[in-house]
Parts: structure tokens; sequence; C-alpha cells
């Protein structure tokens, strides 16, 4: 699931991607209800999923992908509908996507993970709606977990990467095509979710992360392209996902925590000085996916969107808390 506003009412829209040659997009009216679904047919079944605006005119784009078959671009007309399509092979088994400025032209580019593979690929975007050859980044490791970041605020992304050797690791971006491996944190124990986002309001991107344990941790990020020692936050429950945003509206980033294994979801909120406390756990009748805060009544708070499924049916079940 993925959050954006596609239809340019500035009201975040919901999508969802079921592993299935077809997505859904929930139009949100900011009434309380989601009436006005939209299902859009591809070329292949959507695994990963991410949105930006990849031909630069102002509108939210989808991008998604799978093991097999290769990354898929649904582009934005503006109205809530998308008419081209473009599907881009990538010969290999795919494991993680993401996008981000890879080379300080404005534009973004697709950065891809593969399989049993130790490198990362680069789709240059070209503009036009055209993506370079590709662009093979030899690493040590076989990265299993992606994510683009600016973690040094220099206007060009670099990426992080969770490797099966059960590390952590930042590449900084040296703005002439290469990638410098700065820093490496070792997890002690495999990493599941990983997020990249200003959790304490420094205007410096942090990492946040789980571990199929009892726990999520954070690396603040110290603004020099380093992270200090990272963080660590007890939770009740085992953790199988990670999710962000302000749900108590006082501009502090709080984190949701998915409990697949129970059955929960728990919020646990900013304090704004590198701690969370008050938290809140609610129990629901199916096992949660993912989950993301989103105003669905207009009234400027956040409810808590939660898709999963049950043992007996492969169908999406859609919850929202009210905040």
């Amino acid at each position: 699931m993925v959050i954006g506003d596609i239809n340019e009412d500035n009201n975040e829209d919901i999508i969802i991607a079921n592993g299935r040659a077809y997505i859904n997009i929930f139009l949100n009216s900011a009434n309380g209800e989601l009436n006005d679904t939209h299902i859009y047919l591809t070329d292949i079944s959507i695994w990963y999923m991410v949105t930006g605006d990849m031909n630069n005119d102002g509108k939210l784009d989808i991008i998604g992908g799978n093991q097999y078959e290769g990354i898929y671009i649904l582009y934005n007309t503006g109205h809530g509908t998308f008419l081209e399509k473009i599907l881009i092979p990538t010969n290999n088994e795919l494991t993680d996507i993401d996008v981000g400025d890879m080379n300080g032209d404005n534009r973004l580019d697709i950065v891809i993970i593969h399989f049993d593979m130790k490198n990362i690929m680069i789709l240059f975007n070209m503009g036009n709606e055209k993506f370079t050859n590709k662009t093979i980044h030899e690493i040590e490791y076989v990265p299993t977990r992606l994510k683009i970041i600016n973690s040094n605020n220099d206007m060009i992304s670099g990426f992080v990467i969770i490797h099966d050797v059960q590390d952590i690791i930042v590449y900084l971006n040296n703005t002439n095509g290469n990638y410098i491996r700065e820093v490496t944190y070792t997890s002690g124990s495999p990493v599941h979710s990983i997020l990249a986002m200003d959790i304490n309001n420094d205007n410096k991107v942090d990492i946040i992360y789980d571990k199929y344990t009892d726990e999520f941790r954070v690396l603040f990020n110290t603004g020099s392209g380093e992270f200090y020692d990272p963080f660590m936050y007890s939770t009740d429950f085992e953790t199988t996902f990670l999710s962000v945003g302000d749900v108590n509206n006082d501009e502090q980033l709080d984190i949701i925590v998915g409990h697949g294994l129970s059955n929960q979801i728990s919020v646990y909120f900013n304090m704004g000085n590198g701690t969370f406390n008050n938290k809140m756990i609610f129990s629901i009748s199916f096992t949660p996916k993912d989950a993301k805060p989103v105003d669905i009544n207009g009234d400027g708070k956040m409810e808590i969107i939660i898709i999963g499924n049950t043992l007996s049916d492969e169908s999406i079940d859609i919850w929202w808390i009210y905040s």
C-alpha cells in the first residue's frame, strides 16, 4: 500500500497492489468514505510499488515491479486515471525497488536490487518516458532491502542497503556516478523493514528499522554523512512492519508498528527529543500487512488505514481507526 494525492484534490488517496495483474486505487473525498474505487489492469502482477513524478509534469505516477518480469510505470493524467503504461524488463528476479534522483538532473531514476546478486541496478531517467541502459554497481554482499536516501543534503541521492549478512550500509553518491560505502551498522539479526525519514525534525534523514523482534531502532543522522549509534525502542510484541506519520497532529512523526502474529498494531508517539512513549495498542480481526495514516473525513486529523487478510480469505480488508 502506498499513499498519495492521485487526482490533485489535496486529499491523499490509497493505492493497493495485491500480487495480481491489477491495482486498486481508492480516491479519498475526505467525507469519511472510500466509495470512488478504480481498478487498473497491468501487464504484470505487482509485488513492489512506489510513487513519484517520473516525467516532471507535477503529477504522481505509480512504479511497480515483480520478481520476474520487470518494472511497470503508470503515468498519471491528473484526473485520477492512468493512460501510459511502460514495461522495462530487468531479466533477473527483483527483490526491491525505489526511485530517486541519482545523478542530479532533477529527474527520478529507478534503483533495483535482485535476488542473490551482489549489485545495485540503476535505470537513469532520460525524460520523454525513456530510460537508459542499465547501470550496474557491484557491492560486497547480496542486498535484501533498499531505500533511497539523501543523508548529507547535497540534493543527489545515495542509498541505504540491508545485506544478507545482517548489516545496514549507507552508500553516498560522490556526484560522478560512483557510490562510496560510507557507514556500516551491524544489526545482529535479519532486518525486515527499513524507512528513511526525518524523525526528529532537524532536516536530516534518519533510518528506522525493525528485525522481527520485540523492538525497533532509529539511526539518527548527524548531518555529515554519518549516523549516531542506534537507539533501541522496545515493543510488546514481535514487529512485522513499520510506518510513520503525524498521528496526533503535534508536527512530530509517530511510528506505527505492525504485529502480524498477534493481529495488532501499536502507535509510538514521538516526543520530539528522540524518545517515543504513550503508545497505544489496537487489536484487529485479521493479520495486518501494512498501515498508513490518512485523513479520511476531512477534519485535519489522521486516521490509520490498515490492510491485511485472514487465513481463509485472500481478499484485502481495509480498516481505519479514528484518532
